[in-house]
């Protein structure tokens, strides 16, 4: 019985709408390791460009 309570929730669960997904990225932007920081923004940047639209090259 708990068995088939727990798949029906999962079931109901799938049915909600999608929620963003939330990516958070922490670097230094400024000071002395700001071309790190600068270089891992723009890999996030890319990263998340490729994923909503791999097609695109």
């Amino acid at each position: 019985m708990k068995i088939l309570a727990a798949m029906l929730c999962a079931l109901l669960a799938a049915c909600a709408q999608e929620q963003p997904i939330r990516v958070g990225f922490i670097g230094g932007l400024s000071d002395r390791n700001s071309d790190n920081g600068q270089a891992g923004q723009n890999g996030v940047i890319l990263a998340v460009e490729q994923f909503i639209n791999p097609a695109q090259k």
